[in-house]
């Protein structure tokens, strides 16, 4: 059974507060309409995936009704559901948030009632992370079969760790100076509030707060809390946050409370007048698109900026550096779900209002913003169980919010997977789930109980925590810790958007001395690997369905449906000549040939030429162009697919790369002639896939005219506010090459309109 947690009834949660700007930047969530259609695996899924829902509901709630029906909803989406995919299926949406775009595929609808053409992208990737998570799942059945093998569980750990950081390209250097500087000190009753200054990187200052006890009863050194804040605007200086860090002070523990990366006093853009021009969720994204090319997330800075601050912590004689714990909420409580997992100095952590599962994540609200999404994690095996596992039995309270969008089926069901592996090494006492009513936020009562759990585990105390009602703490101007309330304004500051860029032109320098050296056959093998392209001769071959013919003026069009994959479709068209052709053009377009098909269309154009045409919709375009808002207008209408794409290591120009091929290599059978294909591909999108395919494929083409190329991947990188750039990402791109680099390799048969 879980271990179970007595919460008591403070209802004096949150109840405004337009300053948070919430994962996804949904804003503030109250309700969610119906679960998605996914089946749930009652068939196939390990017995204790489904026996959480069964029983998690046994955590107590003191002094509040039993909410059951709060679970039983979930429990009839998982068990009365089966996955189809035949038609349409439902996904959860936040009521008023998703406004679709006008249809981009124009009138040919070749698709028809086959499937849902909008959604046949976000249906796919859920499909391929359920495969995943069920290799995830009969893994760790194996892995805890009897008898446990505890040296089996260690390796697992270790190897975990190491994907996590390998995923984030590891982390910056540590060796250097802290440069710590305490500004000023304001006292409150009962505690201390010490504003602190210091640099993780040369030049990117942290700002925080360190809440240290004032009553001679607690003697230093004190266990020390590290509490990374949500989303909120102000950072360190909401009011939950503070709240937390001063009830930890009023038990005789120090807790550090420091700004998130633009949040608080750490915009990292701020316009002319100094004034920040993006924050939170919308920059932790922005600044995750040029994260992903290099290799690297969002949480790598996020992760670097906790080791730096256990660092400062265990650097003070008032704090003991043996006696260190994590707490956060919300992006805090992904915060700190990642440091307990990779830094042993935490001993005792309470993530709250993040846990849940992927599986309903993903089936619900989406993916979140950049740095809570780790590539391909759902491939090689982290859920958010998983952040729970990773160094057990180090103890662990899991907090959350019955109502919360962070689906609370997901978390019981986390919390029930992660308790097999706290069981099998004998610790089952350090797991534990303490939930509150509520909808999203560090309710009174979540503070409480994370207080409790680390006094428990940090000063070997049990004790009831209650928060005063008169608690005072610091007012948005007290708790600044520098002169102008922004740290980029101090002396040598650097921002974080500055350093990606940097880095990126290295690593351009780097991939363009290393192409010289090894030879474009070997660099273009290299491409072909971080885009996850197969060799031709390991491409699929595509299914055609023939749609029948229509004949016009002086030509013939037949329509066609390709499938590279289930539940994949391309649909196509061929436009022939009615007085032969000597070449092709193989015609693609960001807007969906359905725009440039008619009787007056360009494609037309070209057969009057005498070219005969085939014009292909790749996927997630045209006919199937998604539309699942990703946060902002920014990232495009194909924002959260690229993401699901993301968690299994898979980019939207690698799959899109590979179908081009395809339908490159299928144009014999769909033309019944050997004649040469000339590439056209119109707009920024499949000018970028299409320049992928020329170059990895030169052979295939008498010539590539690319309308709309970008410049470069560094250029992205160095223009973080540019938009619908997130669909050109490949993870790790620039340490491989760069899209100059791939113009040379084509030479004189590319064309750049």
């Amino acid at each position: 059974m879980l271990s179970q947690c007595k919460v008591q009834d403070k209802s004096n949660g949150i109840t405004a507060i337009p300053e948070f700007d919430f994962p996804g930047g949904w804003g503030r969530l109250d309700s969610v309409t119906s679960l998605r259609n996914n089946g749930e695996r009652t068939q196939d899924r390990p017995a204790a995936h489904t026996q959480a829902i069964a029983s998690a509901p046994g955590v107590e709630r003191v002094g509040q009704p039993r909410r059951k029906d709060v679970m039983s909803e979930h429990t009839r989406a998982r068990l009365s559901n089966t996955r189809t995919f035949s038609g349409a299926m439902t996904c959860a949406m936040v009521v008023g948030s998703l406004l679709a775009p006008p249809a981009m595929g124009g009138d040919l609808d070749l698709i028809g009632d086959r499937l849902d053409g909008e959604t046949m992208m976000r249906e796919y990737l859920l499909g391929e992370i359920d495969r995943h998570l069920d290799e995830l799942y009969e893994a760790e059945d194996e892995r805890l079969a009897e008898p446990v093998d505890t040296d089996t569980i260690e390796a697992w750990q270790t190897n975990l760790r190491e994907e996590f950081m390998e995923a984030i390209g590891g982390l910056p250097d540590t060796d250097t100076p802290l440069n710590a500087e305490v500004t000023h000190a304001v006292e409150r009753d009962g505690f201390i509030v010490e504003k602190v200054i210091y640099e993780s990187m040369p030049g990117v200052h942290v700002s925080a707060a360190l809440f240290l006890p004032d009553d001679p009863q607690f003697e230093p050194p004190y266990p020390g809390i590290l509490l990374p804040c949500g989303h909120s605007r102000t950072g360190k200086g909401s009011e939950l946050y503070q709240s937390g860090a001063a009830l930890a002070a009023l038990h005789g523990m120090a807790a550090l409370v420091f700004d998130p990366l633009d949040q608080g006093e750490r915009h990292q853009l701020l316009d002319e007048d100094g004034d920040s021009i993006i924050w939170g969720t919308h920059a932790h994204s922005a600044l995750g698109v040029g994260a992903i090319f290099l290799g690297h997330n969002t949480a790598r800075f996020m992760i670097h900026d906790m080791v730096r601050s256990l660092d400062y912590m265990e650097e003070r004689p008032d704090i003991d550096g043996e006696r260190l714990g994590a707490m956060g909420n919300s992006g805090g409580g992904t915060q700190t779900s990642y440091i307990m997992a990779l830094d042993e100095r935490i001993k005792a952590a309470a993530p709250s209002c993040y846990i849940t599962s992927f599986d309903r994540l993903v089936n619900t609200i989406g993916p979140q913003d950049s740095e809570q999404n780790i590539f391909g994690q759902l491939a090689w095996g982290m859920d958010h169980a998983e952040y729970l596992t990773m160094r057990a039995p180090m103890p662990v309270m899991v907090c959350a919010a019955t109502d919360d969008f962070f689906d609370i089926g997901g978390t019981h069901d986390s919390v029930e997977r992660a308790r097999r592996t706290f069981e099998a090494l004998g610790y089952e006492d350090r797991l534990t789930l303490t939930e509150t009513e509520g909808t999203h936020g560090w309710h009174q009562p979540l503070r409480e109980a994370s207080v409790e759990w680390m006094l428990r585990w940090l000063k070997d105390e049990e004790a009831t925590v209650e928060e005063p009602e008169d608690l005072e703490v610091l007012s948005d101007e007290e708790i600044l810790a520098t002169p102008e309330g922004e740290v980029l304004k101090l002396e040598g500051a650097r921002s974080v958007f500055d350093i990606n860029a940097q880095w990126a032109r290295e690593k351009a320098a780097d991939a363009e001395t290393r192409w010289a050296e090894i030879g474009g056959e070997q660099a273009l093998t290299e491409v072909r690997e971080v885009l996850g392209v197969p060799e031709t001769g390991a491409l699929p071959e595509f299914e055609i369905e023939d749609l029948g013919e229509e004949e016009r003026d002086g030509y013939t069009m037949r329509k066609f449906l390709l499938w590279p994959e289930d539940n994949v479709v391309l649909p196509a068209v061929t436009m022939i000549p009615d007085g032969g052709f000597e070449d092709v053009i193989l015609y693609v377009n960001d807007e969906g040939i359905g725009s440039t098909a008619g009787v007056d269309g360009p494609l037309a154009d070209y057969v009057g030429e005498g070219h005969a045409v085939i014009a292909v919709d790749l996927r997630g375009l045209g006919e199937t162009q998604g539309s699942w808002d990703f946060y902002r207008e920014q990232f495009g209408p194909d924002g959260r697919e690229v993401m699901l794409a993301y968690l299994i290591g898979r980019s939207y120009v690698g799959m899109r790369t590979a179908d081009l091929i395809g339908v490159t290599l299928a144009a014999g059978d769909l033309l019944d002639s050997e004649a040469a294909i000339r590439l056209v591909a119109d707009g920024p999108i499949v000018s970028v896939v299409g320049l992928h395919a020329a170059a990895l494929e030169q052979d295939l083409y008498a010539e590539a005219r690319l309308n709309g190329d970008i410049e470069s991947f560094v250029s992205i990188v160095e223009q973080p506010l540019a938009d619908d750039m997130l669909v050109h990402t490949v993870h790790g791109a620039l340490d491989v090459y760069d899209l100059p680099l791939l113009r040379e390799a084509v030479g004189n048969m590319l064309t750049l309109d």
